[in-house]
């Protein structure tokens, strides 16, 4: 992960939660990163979801919806700040 992508990731840490803080891992799944990349082009995948700490679980019926939608405004506000000059 470059400075450049995490300088737009950090400023947005507080509106995510008390104590909320970057975790930077390596994902299983597949995105469309290994088409970019292949063509010199970085690509990153960054989730704006809060998990809790003891309360981690994706995918099931009982989705939290709040949290999904936390992780789109992440999303935009992400976007604004990494794109702002």
């Amino acid at each position: 992960m470059t400075s450049e992508v995490m300088d737009s990731v950090f400023p947005l840490l507080n509106t995510a939660g008390r104590g909320a803080i970057a975790v930077i891992d390596m994902d299983t799944g597949a995105f469309d990163g290994r088409y970019t990349n292949a063509a010199g082009v970085p690509a990153y995948a960054i989730s704006g979801v809060v998990y809790e700490r003891d309360d981690i679980r994706a995918h099931g019926k009982d989705e939290r919806v709040d949290r999904f939608l936390r992780g789109v405004d992440f999303y935009y506000r992400l976007l604004k700040e990494a794109t702002m000059e």
